[in-house]
């Protein structure tokens, strides 16, 4: 929020939640002081400038704002006669902001400049809604340069809320202002601004992706599995959504356990980017089961889907290891034959017919030659 703070005019409260947004605004009355002229026929304008601070600055559009009016300023004319102020001069009448007294328009709500408005929004939002006759409250979205430009807006104090966030964002926290504001820094506060800039701060959102496979022979695929998810935010007791592929939704926080079956894979959704996470199988590396994961912890990242994988795989006792893919039947050596007639491999009968063979003949030849003579 774009403005100067004056110790004694203004009263600064910052609400500390998982998304941080603009400070309130008010303006409190020194009774020692000059008077500050208030232009009470001038209205008040807010501007959101609402840019991505966690990843790259951004533009966040399309995140829509509502701005209750809860309260009246108390003013007073302090100088003239002439009721009318159309048609009074600065010099017949000038309207004062009193003390930091504000007429609230919802019964039992009390505005002052230390009140919450994380605290009080829950109520104006229901007394809106019941009661459509109030004063008037003003709704719009920031655009593709992540701004919002309301004008016309009545002088008073206001509660204002990002009552539809943007795609993958969470909403800001409520902030309480007051139209118009004073930006002077002397003791003559006779300057009001009806002209405020609010810089909401944006919380974008992620996803983990968990997902169960069950192999091998002795793997069951109708056993239910446990997971515990574990994500470190600013609050504890954030509950995010997260859906089944079997068609289960619920919401989760941190600590709480999912159940996934086989080729079954869970995606929860909105969780704080920036923030730590971390998936735990309760069952792993138990009844026989070799547990191998993937992406268990980690951080969450905005634009990169976080995924998280858990196989385990159990095979029977008796089942032999099968052959690999790659040992094809023509890659193992042959068999030494019986038959094989190469290097040292002979068989014995067929020796001893070849020595058998090589004497008869040696027989025959001598045989022949004593008859020749």
């Amino acid at each position: 929020m774009k403005r100067t703070f004056l110790k004694q005019l203004f009263c600064l409260s910052c609400c500390a939640a998982l998304c941080l947004t603009a400070v309130s605004v008010f303006a409190a009355e020194n009774p020692d002081s000059l008077s500050s002229v208030i232009d009470p026929e001038q209205s008040g304008t807010v501007i959101i400038d609402y840019q991505d601070t966690v990843d790259g600055n951004d533009p966040v559009v399309d995140a829509e704002f509502t701005f209750y009016k809860i309260a009246d300023l108390n003013m007073e004319i302090t100088a003239g006669d002439d009721a009318n102020l159309h048609r009074a001069s600065e010099e017949e009448a000038t309207v004062t902001s009193v003390g930091n007294q504000y007429v609230s328009i919802i019964p039992d709500l009390v505005i002052n400049p230390d009140t919450d408005a994380k605290t009080i929004a829950p109520k104006v939002q229901s007394y809106y809604k019941d009661h459509p006759e109030t004063d008037p409250s003003y709704t719009g979205k920031t655009g593709k340069n992540g701004k919002l430009v309301m004008n016309g807006m009545e002088l008073g104090v206001y509660l204002g809320m990002e009552t539809s966030p943007a795609k993958e964002h969470y909403a800001s926290t409520p902030f309480l202002f007051q139209l118009p504001f004073t930006d002077s820094d002397g003791g003559d506060r006779t300057f009001w601004n009806y002209e405020l800039t609010v810089e909401p701060k944006s919380m974008p959102a992620g996803d983990i992706m968990i997902s169960k496979e069950v192999t091998g022979t002795a793997g069951d695929t109708s056993q239910k599995f446990h997971f515990k998810v574990e994500f470190r935010t600013t609050d504890d007791s954030l509950s995010v959504p997260y859906e089944i592929s079997d068609g289960t939704k619920g919401t989760i926080r941190t600590g709480d356990k999912i159940e996934l079956k086989s080729g079954e894979v869970a995606t929860i959704t909105m969780l704080p980017c920036g923030s730590d996470y971390k998936v735990t199988e309760v069952e792993a590396n138990q009844d026989g089961y070799k547990t191998t994961a993937t992406g268990t912890s980690g951080r969450i990242v905005r634009k990169n889907q976080v995924r998280v994988t858990f196989v385990n795989h159990k095979d029977k006792p008796n089942d032999k290891p099968k052959d690999k893919p790659n040992d094809k039947p023509e890659d193992k050596p042959p068999k030494p034959t019986g038959h094989t007639q190469t290097g040292d491999n002979l068989p014995v009968w067929d020796i001893l017919l070849a020595s058998a063979s090589v004497f008869v003949i040696g027989i025959g030849l001598t045989t022949y030659r004593r008859k020749k003579k």
